[in-house]
C-alpha cells in the first residue's frame, strides 16, 4: 500500500530521535557470528551478507556481483565510479558539476541523478552496513577494502530504504592485530602521485585491535581551461586578457585532490560478543569535472560580456574545436560573482557495530552510524567569459541511522526480524547567477524514516529453500525554502515570495515484499525464482523559482519476478551465472532538468522559466538478462566476463510527461540497452617463486542519454526558438563506446613486493560519459572522460 499527502506543518522528532541515539549508544553496532573480513571460503569463494546470514557467494539466491579488494585493484579500480566496470545492468558516472559534486548510479534504468538532499537515490549504498543518504559526495576511494557486493533488482526487504533498483556495498578491512600492513605508491600520467597504506596491531592479545588506514591521490587535470581573449583575440570583442603567458592556460578541469583516514577499532570481550567501532575523515579539492561545451544558442536573445549592449555575444563561437580545451572562467564579472573552479568535499562518519550471540543459534546486531558532508562546487554553465549562466553549489548535510536485527538459525529455518531508523538534515546554500535571475538559497530540507522488517529461509527438505520477507517503511520529509539577492538583501519579485511559504511536509508510507525459492541440484547447479519489490518515496520539488513551483510528487515503486541460475562447472574452472528478469516500474519519478513547460504553459509564464520540476511520468515494463563468467581453463589463465541487456518500454505517460516531450520508446537517464565487458590475465610463475601477470580488460557501453526526454531537447518550433546550425546535434545523446585498460604486475616469492605497469584508456578513445543542456540559458556541455593514461604502482606488504 502507498499513501502520501501534503501538509504544512511539522512534527516533532526529539523523542524518537533521542531514543535512538540512546539505544544506539547503549547497544552500539556490527554482524552476525561471523568474520566479514573472511571474504572468501576454503573453497575460494566470496561469501556475502547479502540476507543478513554469512554465505556463499553461489548459495545466494539473488542477481549479485562481489569482489574483493585484491580482485578490485588488478583491474584498476580505484574508487565507486570505476564499479561501472565489473558488473552487468550497473552504470555510475560523474555529474555535470550543476548537481554538485555528486555521483549518479543506475542499476537495471533505476536511479537518480539529482543531488538535491530532498530526492531518493534509486540505489542504495553502504559503508561497513551503514546506509549512506545521498549521492552527493558518493565518489568513494575504494583503499583497504574487503569487498563490494553490488545487488540487482529491488531490495526492498533486504538492503531497505531507497534500494530500489538494487544496492551496492561496500566493506573496509576489519583489524586483526595480527601486525600485518602495506604502503603503496603511484606515479603516473598528468603527474599522478598516490600514497596508500595500512597498518594492524593488537591493542590487548585476543580482546582489541586496531587497524588504520589512509590515502592521497592528487593528479593534474586533462581539461585546459584556456582565456578566450588570449587565444582567439580576432573574436573577442571586449572581452579583455586576464591570462599573461604564452599558453594562455588559466587552469584545468578533471584533476584530482584529496585524501582520506579510516581508523576500526576491534573488541572482542568474550566468545561470544564483537564490537567494532569505525572513524573516517575525507577531504576532497578536486577540480570540477571535465566539461565540454557542445551546444550555444540563447533563444530569447544573446547576453553580451559585461552586459555592454554592444560587446561581444555569446554564441558558438566560445565551442572550442580543441578535444580537451573549454573557456571557462566561473566568474560573471558583470554581476562581480565569483563560483570558484574547484570542490571542496568534506567528509567524516562515525559507526559503532555490535554483534551478540545469545546462544549457539540467536544473535543481537545493532548497527549505529552517524554521518556528515559540506560540500561546495562552482558550476561554468556556458563555459565561457560572458557570465550566461553560473552558479555555486554549497549544501550541507548529517545523517543518524540505527538498525537493530535479532536473528536465528536452526535445521529448519533461517530467520531475521528487525527496525530501522534514518534521520537527516540538509541543507541548500546555492547562489544562482542566470542572466536576470540572481538569487541565494537557504533551504533546510529535514528526513526522517522508520521501518520494520523481517526475513526467513525454510528448508523443508536437503536443497530446497523458501524464502519470504516483508519490510514497512514510513516516511516524512520537511522542506522550506529562503531567498535574498546574491548580496544577501532582499530576493527579487519573482523570488521573494518563496520566503512567505509555509513549510511543506511529505508523508508516505509503504511495504515491501519478498518471495523466492531456490534449489541446489549438486555442488554445481542452483536454480532460484523470486518475487521482490522496491520502493523510492516522493516529495516537493525542492528548487522552486517561484511558489507555484513548488508542487508535490508521489513515490515511485516497481515489482521484479527474476529467475536465476548459479553454476560452478568443469571440475569448478568455470563459473557461469546467469539471471532474466520483467518487472513493472510505476508512477516513475523524472526531473524535467532542461526546463520545459508543462500543462500546456509557454515560456513567458513564471511558473515553467528555469524549471527543473519532478513529477511523476507514467509506467513502464523491463526485461533483461545478465551473465557472468569467470573461468580458469588451465592454470594461471584467468577470464572473466559479463553481459546485460535490457529492453525498457513506457506503457503509459502522464501529462506531465508528454509536456516534457518524453515519448513511449524513450530510455529512462543514463541507462544503456547493452553493457559487455571480458578480462584475460596469465600468471606467468618464474623459477625463483616470484610471479608475472599480464591483464587486459575491454568494456563496452551502448548509447545512453542524459535526461528521459532522449530526442526532445528540440520541442515545438512555434514555442520554443531553434537554431539550424545544432539541427542534427542531440546535446543528451552519449554515444556508445568502448575502452581497453592494460596492466602487467609483478610479485616477489614471499609476496612481500609487488609492482605494476597500467594503463587505462589504452587507444586513447575520446568519450563523454554524461552531459547537462539547459534549453533557457541555451547552453550544453558534456562531462569528458580522461584520455590514455598510465601509472606505475609499488607495493610493500609486512
Amino acid at each position: 500500500m502507498v499513501k502520501s499527502r501534503i501538509s504544512g506543518r511539522i512534527t516533532s522528532r526529539a523523542s524518537f530521535f533521542a531514543a535512538a541515539s540512546l539505544l544506539g549508544l547503549v547497544a552500539a553496532s556490527p554482524a552476525l557470528a561471523q568474520d566479514d573480513n573472511a571474504s572468501s571460503s576454503s573453497n575460494n569463494d566470496i561469501i556475502v551478507t547479502a540476507q543478513f546470514q554469512a554465505q556463499s557467494l553461489q548459495d545466494t539466491p539473488l542477481a549479485i556481483t562481489a569482489q574483493t579488494g585484491e580482485m578490485l585493484a588488478q583491474r584498476g579500480i580505484d574508487t565507486t565510479k570505476d564499479l561501472v566496470s565489473i558488473a552487468p545492468s550497473v552504470n555510475l558516472t560523474n555529474n555535470a558539476a550543476v548537481f554538485g559534486a555528486s555521483t549518479s548510479v543506475f542499476i537495471r534504468g533505476v536511479g537518480q541523478y539529482d543531488n538535491n538532499f530532498a530526492y531518493e537515490p534509486g540505489v542504495g549504498i553502504y559503508l561497513d552496513d551503514i546506509y549512506y543518504g545521498v549521492i552527493t559526495g558518493a565518489d568513494f576511494e575504494l583503499a583497504d577494502i574487503d569487498r563490494v557486493e553490488i545487488l540487482r533488482g529491488p531490495q526492498g526487504t533486504l538492503s531497505g530504504k531507497n534500494s530500489e533498483g538494487g544496492s551496492i556495498k561496500i566493506y573496509g578491512k576489519k583489524p586483526m592485530g595480527d601486525g600485518s600492513g602495506y604502503v603503496e605508491a603511484t606515479y603516473g600520467s598528468r603527474n599522478r602521485i598516490d600514497l596508500r597504506g595500512a597498518f594492524d596491531l593488537s591493542l590487548m592479545k585476543d580482546v582489541a585491535a586496531l587497524r588504520v588506514s589512509g590515502y592521497t591521490s592528487n593528479q593534474d587535470g586533462y581539461m585546459k581551461r584556456i582565456d578566450f581573449a588570449c587565444a582567439n583575440p580576432s573574436q573577442a570583442g571586449n572581452i579583455p586578457v586576464s591570462h599573461v603567458g604564452t599558453d594562455c592556460e588559466m587552469g584545468t578541469e578533471g584533476g584530482i585532490q584529496r585524501w582520506g583516514v579510516r581508523a576500526a577499532l576491534r573488541i572482542t570481550p568474550s566468545d561470544n560478543v564483537e564490537i567494532n567501532i569505525i572513524g573516517d575523515r575525507t577531504i576532497d579539492k578536486s577540480d570540477p569535472a571535465a566539461l565540454k561545451l557542445d551546444y550555444a544558442f540563447a533563444p530569447f536573445g544573446a547576453p553580451t560580456y559585461n552586459n555592454d549592449p554592444s560587446g561581444t555575444p555569446w554564441d558558438s563561437r566560445f565551442i572550442s574545436n580543441k578535444k580537451y580545451v573549454t573557456y571557462a572562467t566561473y566568474d560573471d564579472t558583470a554581476n562581480g560573482f565569483d563560483a570558484g573552479a574547484k570542490t571542496l568535499n568534506k567528509g567524516w562518519g562515525v559507526s559503532g557495530d555490535v554483534s551478540i550471540d545469545v546462544n549457539d543459534n540467536i544473535n543481537l546486531r545493532s548497527i549505529t552510524g552517524y554521518r556528515a558532508l559540506d560540500t561546495l562546487a562552482g558550476f561554468d554553465q556556458d563555459g565561457s567569459p560572458i557570465g550566461v549562466a553560473t552558479t555555486q553549489i554549497h549544501n550541507t548535510y548529517h545523517q543518524f541511522t540505527q538498525e537493530l536485527r535479532l536473528s536465528g538459525k536452526s535445521d529448519l529455518i533461517d530467520w531475521t526480524v528487525g527496525g530501522f531508523y534514518y534521520d537527516a538534515h540538509g541543507v541548500l546554500m546555492n547562489s544562482i547567477d542566470s542572466g536576470a535571475t540572481q538569487f541565494i538559497t537557504d533551504d533546510p530540507v529535514d528526513t526522517t524514516s522508520k521501518s520494520g522488517f523481517a526475513h526467513v529461509v525454510f528448508h523443508p527438505v536437503a536443497g530446497l529453500d523458501l524464502i519470504g520477507g516483508i519490510r514497512y517503511t514510513d516516511d516524512k520529509k520537511t522542506y522550506d525554502f529562503n531567498r535574498t539577492n546574491l548580496q544577501g538583501g532582499p530576493a527579487n519579485p519573482a523570488q521573494a515570495p518563496l520566503n512567505d511559504l509555509p513549510p511543506l511536509t511529505y508523508k508516505g508510507d509503504h511495504v515491501d515484499y519478498r518471495l523466492g525459492i531456490d534449489y541446489r541440484f549438486n555442488d554445481q547447479a542452483m536454480a532460484y525464482a523470486q518475487w521482490s519489490t522496491g520502493y523510492k518515496g516522493g516529495g516537493v520539488n525542492a528548487k522552486p523559482f517561484t511558489p507555484n513551483q513548488a508542487i508535490p510528487f508521489g513515490p515511485e515503486s516497481l515489482d521484479t519476478w527474476e529467475l536465476g541460475l548459479k553454476t560452478d562447472l568443469a571440475d569448478h574452472r568455470v563459473r557461469l551465472n546467469v539471471a532474466g528478469f520483467y518487472s513493472k516500474y510505476n508512477n516513475i519519478v523524472l526531473v524535467n532538468a532542461a526546463g520545459y513547460c508543462v500543462g500546456g504553459e509557454t515560456p513567458s509564464n513564471s511558473s515553467c522559466f528555469l524549471s527543473a520540476l519532478p513529477f511523476n511520468a507514467g509506467s513502464a515494463h523491463m526485461k533483461g538478462i545478465e551473465v557472468e563468467l569467470n573461468a580458469e581453463p588451465v592454470d594461471g589463465l584467468t577470464l572473466n566476463g559479463s553481459l546485460s541487456y535490457l529492453d525498457f518500454k513506457y506503457t503509459k505517460l502522464a501529462q506531465a510527461a508528454l509536456d516534457s516531450y518524453i515519448t513511449l520508446d524513450d530510455y529512462p537517464p543514463l541507462t544503456p540497452k547493452w553493457k559487455l565487458s571480458g578480462g584475460i590475465a596469465y600468471q606467468i610463475g618464474l623459477q625463483n617463486g616470484a610471479t608475472i601477470t599480464p591483464r587486459v580488460d575491454v568494456d563496452y557501453t551502448s548509447k545512453t542519454y542524459s535526461d528521459p526526454a532522449n530526442n526532445g531537447f528540440y520541442p515545438d518550433p512555434n514555442i520554443y526558438p531553434q537554431d539550424p546550425q545544432f539541427a542534427d546535434l542531440n546535446p543528451y545523446l552519449i554515444p556508445g563506446h568502448t575502452t581497453v585498460n592494460a596492466r602487467i604486475a609483478f610479485v616477489t616469492a614471499d609476496k612481500n613486493w609487488e609492482a605494476s605497469i597500467s594503463v587505462k584508456n589504452l587507444t586513447n578513445k575520446y568519450y563523454w560519459t554524461n552531459a547537462f543542456a539547459f534549453y533557457f540559458s541555451g547552453t550544453g556541455q558534456y562531462v569528458i572522460a580522461p584520455p590514455r593514461e598510465w601509472a606505475v604502482t609499488l607495493k610493500r606488504n609486512f
